[in-house]
């Protein structure tokens, strides 16, 4: 912010409606023809003048007409506070140099050629709208540097991309605000590394940072192959249910054509089409329902192609009887919606509840046997939560949950958890602003100031709340006696979802009687405006803005979500004592938002396919400290253990081996004190390593799911609409103007002129 005075010439009377140029041109020949008149009527007087005495006449009279025609262009005294114009903050520029990115086509030209003169082109609008642009580099590793030139020196390439994990390296490697990541790929990933899309969309959601694309192409293709890239389904459900399988497969090929894709459950056909692509890559998704009956083990195996144009994926699902979800419910400060809450999870066998009472409640829990685990608070490591399959924060405060329990908080979320944020007051919730639970909330909390007007309202509601149940309660005023009889609450508001969100999929759900009744809310706290990934569930029109009451997102595996109203503790009140319709809504929210594994053993990430002697990486979560792994040949039965590593801090095992034969294997890993255990089914094929150019062709559809997921896009056509409209305009915060020829020394200087020029005409008897 800064003050700056300047003058201005307002002009005035008929001249304020002209140009200002024309103004000034038309009181400039004024001002000459005024010297003209002066002078020939000071050398046409009555009297003969000497020289000396007709020069200070005409001067006299010439400054005059000066000073009049000053008055008449109106100088003003500006004095502007102006907001210089700051930048977005940092923007991060990512530049792959792998081997795909700079191999040239047949005609000389790489990808990395293309996403470079797009790049010169938009990079003025970028270094307008930013304050700082660093710059990294992204091949196997990823590395900062100087600048641009530097980044795009291939000397740094090499035969494998570690595009995913490259997002958490440059967020904690950029200094300053970052404020978004610009990246210049064919968004390819050949590292072999466990960390994947969702790994990579938690890394920016964290600090709000939108991902751009500058996707390079060129003439370059993929070989002709096929590829399952992603199969997504549980490991462990309950019997009688039903599960989404998902796949993700890509299909190079150099001509049109028709392949079949089946899916087969214990060797049995649930579904099968032909899929027609066409020539070059093509990526697809396909979701197939797949409904399980009774316990037991389910073989659920996908077939893409025929011939030698195939390939397939094998996975298993475990299916038992029951699992019951567990949920911690961590209380920040009495509420009476707790209890309504709690009673619902307690009277359903399928949920299984722990209580932490926050510091501001006074309260802890005391254990009944010396061996019993009590939590008296929120763990500082996400080990501590890893055993449940949500948590639930109600009303907290910001001072009881330390930055360490924040984070394990994003990072068991991040991991796959679920979290429900549920607080009802702004106050409350302005206090978490800029955090790390923020972070990885579905929206941007309202960090606006408090107005005096909310203090003064907060004051004497405490000094009313002292007068009425403190020790000045016989002072009480027959006012507010009267007024707390007389005052008249107003009626609770509905919770309603939002048509076709996949809350109201969940009411749709409840039993015929009840799928008319909503939630009844009383009061809600202010949120500024919802992320780009998330999901808005139920919104209300409040006063000047729509405010958000209920809002879900992915947040990496996980899922993060926040209810800004109250726990619906009046409405249950309202409702007949014997209504189910409290319990069952909560029975249900929570199964919802929940996470669907439970806490056995799980293999959470694995290859599909391999090749001779590579090494592949698995993680196995969930379980205890007792787990080991044994792989087998499905054709020769070899069978061999392998060494597990310990947890590390996000509770997840890792297994590195590699394969001196060819074949289909199963990974078995068992936990021996729970006897849980979970199986994964690869291919590890005996192929030479082919360089990544030939293999794969630019990933368009990775570019726009992780660009709508943080809210960034693909730039082809140009920057985004805030670079190119920002502008380096300072804000005009405050103006003040005065008069600058309304000061007396000004008209004292007129009179004080006209006066001696009548007294010399006096002295030269000219009057």
């Amino acid at each position: 912010m800064k003050n700056v005075e300047v003058t201005e010439w307002a002009f005035g009377g008929w001249l304020r409606g002209l140009d200002h140029t024309a103004a000034v041109g038309i009181l400039v020949g004024l001002f000459a023809v005024s010297i003209v008149c002066a002078c020939f009527s000071y050398w046409s007087t009555l009297r003969p003048l000497s020289i000396s005495r007709r020069i200070p006449l005409v001067g006299l009279r010439s400054l005059l007409f000066f000073l009049l025609f000053l008055c008449l262009a109106n100088p003003t005294r500006v004095e502007r506070q102006l907001l210089e114009p700051s930048g977005l903050g940092t923007l991060a520029v990512v530049v792959d140099v792998s081997d795909s990115m700079t191999m040239p086509d047949n005609r000389k030209s790489s990808r990395l050629d293309h996403a470079s003169s797009l790049w010169k082109q938009w990079r003025g609008q970028a270094e307008s709208a930013f304050e700082n642009i660093h710059y990294f580099q992204l091949a196997k590793n990823t590395r900062p540097v100087d600048s641009f030139e530097a980044a795009i020196d291939a000397s740094f390439s090499t035969g494998q991309t570690g595009f995913y994990q490259s997002a958490q390296l440059v967020t904690s490697a950029a200094a300053g605000d970052l404020a978004g990541l610009v990246y210049m790929t064919d968004a390819l990933d050949t590292s072999g590394s466990s960390v994947g899309v969702d790994q990579m969309v938690a890394a920016a959601q964290e600090r709000q940072l939108p991902v751009y694309f500058i996707p390079g192409v060129n003439r370059l293709k993929g070989a002709d192959r096929v590829d399952i890239e992603k199969v997504k389904l549980p490991t462990r459900i309950v019997q009688r249910s039903s599960f989404e399988f998902e796949a993700v497969y890509r299909i190079s090929s150099d001509r049109a054509r028709s392949l079949p894709i089946r899916l087969f459950q214990n060797g049995k056909l649930v579904d099968e089409q032909q899929v027609d692509i066409r020539a070059g890559d093509n990526v697809r998704r396909w979701g197939v329902p797949i409904q399980v009956e009774d316990a037991g083990s389910y073989e659920i195996r996908l077939e893409v192609g025929a011939g030698d144009y195939y390939a397939q994926s094998v996975s298993e699902v475990q299916v038992y009887e029951s699992l019951p979800k567990k949920v911690l419910v961590y209380l920040g400060a009495l509420d009476w919606g707790y209890r309504y809450l709690a009673d619902a999870l307690h009277e359903d066998p399928s949920f299984e509840m722990d209580t932490i009472f926050g510091p501001s409640t006074g309260l802890r829990r005391v254990a009944f046997a010396s061996d019993a685990p009590v939590l008296n608070d929120l763990p500082s490591a996400v080990s501590g939560l890893n055993d449940y399959d949500i948590v639930i924060l109600l009303q907290p405060y910001i001072a009881d949950i330390s930055a360490a329990q924040q984070q394990a908080l994003a990072a068991y979320a991040r991991d796959g958890g679920a979290v429900l944020f549920a607080i009802s007051n702004t106050e409350g919730s302005r206090q978490f602003a800029g955090t790390a639970i923020e972070r990885m909330l579905p929206v941007v909390l309202d960090a606006s100031e408090e107005s005096a007007k909310d203090v003064a309202t907060r004051n004497f509601q405490a000094a009313m709340r002292r007068v009425r149940g403190g020790e000045n309660k016989t002072a009480e005023t027959k006012f507010a006696l009267a007024a707390s009889q007389k005052a008249v609450l107003r009626p609770l508001s509905r919770l309603d979802a939002i048509v076709g969100s996949e809350f109201s999929t969940m009411f749709a759900q409840l039993p015929v009687e009840l799928q008319s009744i909503a939630p009844e809310y009383f009061e809600s706290a202010r949120v500024e405006f919802a992320k780009a990934a998330a999901q808005v569930q139920s919104q209300v029109q409040a006063d000047d803005h729509s405010n958000i009451l209920f809002a879900t997102q992915t947040f990496g595996s996980g899922k993060s979500s926040i209810l800004t109203t109250d726990l619906f503790w009046r409405w249950h009140l309202s409702r007949p004592s014997d209504d189910p319709a409290s319990s069952i809504f909560w029975q249900q929210m929570i199964t919802w938002l929940a996470r669907s594994t439970d806490r056995a053993v799980r293999i959470t990430s694995a290859p599909i396919v391999g090749r001779v002697d590579e090494p592949l990486s698995f993680q196995i979560t969930g379980g205890s400290d007792a787990v080991w792994a044994t792989v087998q040949n499905r054709a020769e039965g070899t069978l061999r253990s392998l060494p597990v590593g310990a947890a590390n801090e996000h509770g997840v095992h890792v297994i590195e081996t590699d394969f001196a034969e060819a074949g289909d294997w199963i990974l078995r890993v068992e936990d021996t004190e729970t006897g849980t255990y979970a199986r994964t089914f690869f291919a590890i094929q005996d192929l030479a390593p082919v360089n990544e150019a030939v293999v794969r062709s630019v990933d368009f559809e990775t570019m726009k799911e992780l660009a709508i997921r943080t809210g960034g896009a693909v730039l082809q056509n140009g920057p985004p609409r805030e670079w190119s409209t920002r502008t380096n305009d300072e804000l005009l915060l405050d103006e003040s103007v005065s008069l600058r020829w309304h000061q007396q020394w000004l008209l004292l200087a007129i009179l004080l002129i006209y006066s001696t020029e009548l007294i010399l005409r006096r002295r030269a008897r000219l009057l």
